[in-house]
């Protein structure tokens, strides 16, 4: 059911991503209403625990509260969403900042208004029997991994910062709905993923133990996923930006404040491919991500200047992001709520 989804959506996001059009019949959303201002927001993924709050946000009516219609569209990874923000095929987007900070300096024109995963996410996870505990045990093994994703980019960082030639793993590239049954099934060593997505399925399926290496603990401290959208709508609908960001904001604290009933209201709009036990390790590391040690007494979603130029220098070193520009290029704070 998962992977027939994912070619689907797949398949039409490339259409829509090309700028060519397409329909979008993998969405959530309300049925519309006099007076409110439709928005889309495209995630990162297909839907699962590590969006369980902007499902919040919308089945506790949040959004319609700021006068808001959105439509929450799944998605085939952070550079398609960046893209569909980019040509304004989609309002808002959920996409890593390494990705975001690339496609601007592609020439896109858009910005992230929120940073939600502010301690990188990605992984490395292996079977135990593997013995694969540490960069270096990568020498020599295949590593599973699907083009574009946000981990295997900064593959390249995790290895290096440890002192470990790149092209000493091999990557194998997978599609991205099968990664994990290659993994399951020994046919890679180990894969590339998120602790909020990849990982809670890996644990619910993996017989023997897994093996997990989390790149922030091994020197890539990197910003990751947070919401992002145009320069036009900053510039020509700021307050359609600001009720859009305070909703979210509130569906993130639901989720801290009532963690159970948050997965049930995702599981009961996904019943057929949402887990409740792989959504609550996935929320769980989620609220884990929110912040860095400078944030963290601060609201989810801003972003702090140092830890953004911390992120650029990491991409520009390991990952050949060509002259960056300053971190308020990339990144605003103008409609991060306080209270």
């Amino acid at each position: 059911m998962r992977r027939k989804r994912w070619l689907l959506l797949a398949l039409v996001l490339v259409v829509a991503a090309t700028g060519c059009g397409g329909s979008d019949n993998q969405e959530s959303g309300s049925a519309g209403g006099e007076g409110l201002t439709s928005v889309s927001l495209r995630l990162d993924w297909i839907a699962d625990g590590s969006h369980t709050c902007f499902y919040s946000a919308l089945s506790n009516g949040y959004f319609r509260e700021e006068n808001l219609d959105v439509q929450i569209l799944e998605g085939s990874g952070s550079g398609t969403a960046a893209n569909l923000v980019a040509n304004g095929s989609n309002d808002f987007g959920f996409s890593d900042a390494g990705v975001v900070a690339k496609t601007i300096n592609d020439g896109a024109s858009i910005k992230m208004v929120m940073g939600i995963f502010q301690r990188n996410p990605s992984v490395i996870i292996s079977l135990k029997e593997k013995g694969i505990t540490r960069p270096q045990d990568l020498v020599g093994k295949s590593v599973g991994a699907t083009s574009g994703e946000a981990p295997l980019q900064l593959l390249p960082a995790y290895l290096s910062a440890n002192n470990v030639d790149p092209k000493a793993a091999k990557v194998v590239n997978i599609d991205p709905a099968a990664k994990i049954t290659a993994l399951l099934q020994k046919r890679v060593d180990a894969i590339v993923g998120y602790s909020s997505s990849d990982l809670p399925i890996a644990q619910s399926q993996a017989k023997g133990g897994l093996n997990v290496q989390h790149y922030a603990d091994f020197g890539v401290v990197t910003l990751s996923n947070g919401v992002i959208t145009s320069n036009k709508m900053i510039s020509d609908q700021p307050d359609v930006v600001q009720g859009f960001t305070r909703a979210v904001q509130r569906g993130f604290q639901f989720c801290q404040e009532q963690p159970d009933e948050a997965v049930k209201q995702l599981t009961d709009r996904f019943p057929q491919t949402v887990k409740p036990d792989e959504a609550k390790i996935a929320l769980q590391e989620v609220i884990n991500n929110l912040h860095t040690d400078r944030t963290k007494d601060k609201p989810v979603g801003l972003m702090d200047s140092q830890d953004w130029s911390d992120t650029l220098a990491t991409l520009q070193k390991y990952t050949g992001l060509s002259q960056p520009k300053a971190p308020e290029t990339y990144y605003t704070n103008q409609f991060v709520q306080a209270g």
